[in-house]
């Protein structure tokens, strides 16, 4: 009852001058404009078109919140040094407690108000008929209540303190300063270079506000609401106290055994949030640029030779936490007559390997970029001995791949399994030499038995046994993806996209017809073995510095990945007729990595892809504005001017200027003879590419 009475007393304080509730309104109103406004944008291709999280992403209502929260812990402990108070609660017993948690609770209740407020008036401006995912929007309120609701109080809490020990106005400039420091601005003070390796980021470990201000929101991962950023506020509350108890012990009596019961839990939360927050962790950020001065700097070749050690059975045990664990046990054989001493795996160099066992018993290793060099005992691997390799690792802290408590993506064609086959992750590629991710899978069947201890819905291109184990023989690696999707079950595949594209997908003719439509033509006309395939997953899994269009788009026998980079929806419809013929390239660029990454040429693939991608717009009546243009880029900006390039440049153009008859033939010999050669080892491609031209009506050099 007198913590009450001292909260009603509290309240009518600071309603008395009118400064706060202006101030909390006006917070309220800067953060419920863009909201409103934005709202006239979503989905809505006429105006533009955004994301429904955009507004939350991109709001600066942060910066307001943090400051005023900052300057209400200061006004509100400012109250107490006036004669007053102090005498009004000199006949209370234990008013230290009670003026303390009082003037607590004042906060939360308005940071409580204000977030019921925010968050009914988004589910009213953008819960429609075909938008209403219930996964998206409980999200949101989470998204909320951490960024809007606990950096608040914490704010709240820093200004106490700070005009606890502060009593005159030095307070002002001060917590002007800590709202610079403590504010997603502190970037301007702590500049990033994404060229260097950080062991401690000092704007991200300040920055109590949304962390990614810098980007768009990313619709497969979600919102950042990773379990760090949760206990970084909670140790910061903890420790805030304990600070407020400790100074007003100090100055005033205190009741002995609360005094100290508090301060054990105190201590407790603080020393096991910190214990967390220093562990390691993914969290998803703004550093799109980590990957290409990775590779940039550190260039790894495929390896001169694979190893005769052969993997045929993977047992596989998955624990995503802060962030991804694996235990990986092999069943391998030496198939050649010598006795190897070594071998090379290739792993992602994210990956950090703890331990590697042969046979129960640990042996040395070294990791180095994209491989791993692993030294069996003196005697070696005996000829066609079969063996049991066991792999202990923790890892990944990029945006392009992740498997932590909010979403997991490791796709096939990444090295996140120890594999044979040595190829490097990524390659810097084009005259712009920007990153391309090599096609990357195992071409052999092998069995897989996979575990993953995980609350979260995942999908995989293995066959579900069990709950929590999948199970399956395939020649095309394991996939396993997770994150804020939802499903769409049709005909002939199932669609797996973000749950806030629930609007896009509400008429699926055209696009079900646009797939089976391509998936003919590459089956019948460039007599391609795809596959119609079971699973469409729609996923924003590039980043800008990710290379060109296509990158993250992959087609196997049984899924196909739709690449997009995370600003590309917009909010606009894109699975219209209209749209379509953008996705050709990215199809038909797919389907060209399904091959030995030693016959992969990416200038020689991604010009096929677009001269072919006309060619099928074309015969499906779909636009080729676009896909022209992007020849055009490809042609000046991608290919380069050396050896035969610059001869086939100048006779392709030539040809994709003839009757459409001919050059948007999808039948014709010209593209299946090209196609063949996207996949042959010899290295004189460009070469027969240049005399095929040649060949063809009107390209032949006696007509220049």
């Amino acid at each position: 009852m007198k913590v009450w009475n001292s909260y009603l007393f509290y309240v009518k304080l600071t309603c008395r001058t009118w400064v706060m509730p202006l101030l909390l309104v006006g917070n309220i109103g800067l953060i419920l404009y863009p909201l409103y406004l934005y709202s006239h944008y979503v989905d809505n291709a006429d105006l533009g078109g955004i994301d429904p999280a955009s507004p939350l992403v991109g709001s600066y209502g942060i910066f307001s919140l943090i400051l005023t929260y900052l300057f209400f812990g200061v006004y509100v402990t400012k109250l107490d040094e006036t004669a007053s108070i102090a005498e009004t609660f000199g006949v209370v017993e234990n008013s230290i407690a009670c003026k303390t948690l009082a003037k607590s609770f004042v906060a939360l209740s308005a940071i409580i108000l204000s977030l019921l407020v925010l968050y009914l008036s988004y589910l009213v401006l953008y819960v429609t008929s075909d938008f209403h995912s219930l996964r998206f929007f409980l999200h949101v309120g989470i998204y909320m209540l951490l960024y809007w609701g606990l950096t608040p109080f914490v704010m709240f809490l820093i200004g106490s303190v700070l005009a606890l020990v502060i009593r005159n106005k030095l307070i002002y400039p001060l917590i002007l300063m800590m709202f610079v420091l403590l504010s997603p601005m502190n970037a301007a003070i702590f500049p990033y270079d994404p060229t260097k390796a950080y062991s401690i980021r000092l704007d991200r470990l300040l920055n109590f506000g949304e962390p990614n201000m810098t980007r768009s929101y990313n619709s497969f991962y979600g919102f950042a609401l990773e379990p760090t950023h949760w206990m970084k506020s909670l140790f910061c509350m903890a420790l805030l106290c304990l600070f407020t108890m400790f100074i007003l012990k100090k100055r005033h009596a205190w009741f002995s055994n609360g005094f100290k019961r508090i301060s054990f839990c105190l201590l407790l939360i603080t020393g096991i949030t910190f214990t967390y927050i220093i562990s390691p962790h993914q969290t998803f950020n703004d550093d799109d640029l980590v990957i290409r001065s990775y590779y940039d700097t550190h260039r790894a070749n495929a390896a001169e030779m694979n190893s005769p050690i052969v993997f045929s059975h993977y047992d596989i045990h998955l624990q995503p936490k802060g962030q991804l664990n694996a235990f990986v046990k092999i069943k391998a054989e030496n198939t050649s007559n010598q006795i190897v001493q070594s071998m090379k795996v290739a792993l992602y160099h994210e990956l950090h390997i703890q331990q590697i066992k042969l046979d129960g018993k640990a042996v040395s290793f070294e990791q180095k970029q994209d491989f791993v060099n692993i030294h069996f005992p003196s005697r070696g691997w005996a000829p066609h001995t079969e063996k049991t390799l066991e792999f202990t690792y923790t890892g990944l802290h990029s945006n392009l791949y992740f498997a932590n408590t909010r979403a997991s993506y490791l796709p096939n064609y990444l090295s996140w399994l120890p594999s044979e086959d040595l190829t490097p992750a990524f390659q810097l590629v084009s005259k712009q030499r920007q990153i391309h991710r090599l096609p990357r899978l195992a071409h052999a069947q092998k069995s897989y038995d996979l575990y993953v201890n995980s609350g979260k819905e995942i999908y995989s291109n293995l066959p579900l046994k069990s709950e929590q184990h999948w199970s399956g023989t395939t020649d095309e690696g394991v996939s396993i993806i997770s994150g804020q999707l939802t499903s769409k079950k049709l005909s002939d595949f199932t669609l797996v996209y973000p749950n806030d594209w629930e609007s896009e997908f509400a008429d699926t003719t055209v696009l079900h017809r646009y797939v089976k439509a391509v998936t003919a033509i590459l089956q019948n006309h460039l007599h391609d073995q795809v596959h119609l395939p079971k699973s469409l997953y729609f996923l924003p899994n590039e980043n800008i510095g990710d290379g060109f269009s296509g990158e993250g788009t992959w087609w196997n026998n049984t899924d196909l990945i739709f690449g997009f980079r995370y600003y590309d929806r917009n909010g606009m419809n894109y699975f219209t007729k209209e749209n379509m013929s953008n996705f050709t390239y990215r199809l038909v660029l797919a389907r060209t990595k399904t091959m030995n990454s030693s016959s992969y040429d990416y200038e020689f693939n991604v010009l096929f892809a677009s001269a072919y991608a006309q060619a099928i717009n074309a015969q499906l009546h779909l636009s080729n504005e676009e896909a022209k243009d992007d020849l055009d880029f490809l042609l000046s900006s991608v290919v380069g001017d050396d050896g035969e390039k610059l001869a086939v440049k100048r006779l392709l153009l030539q040809w994709m200027k003839q009757p459409e008859a001919y050059a948007y033939d999808t039948r014709s010999t010209f593209y299946q003879s090209w196609y063949k050669l996207t996949k042959d080892d010899t290295p004189n491609k460009w070469t027969k590419l240049k005399d095929i031209l040649k060949e063809k009506e009107g390209t032949n050099d006696e007509h220049h």
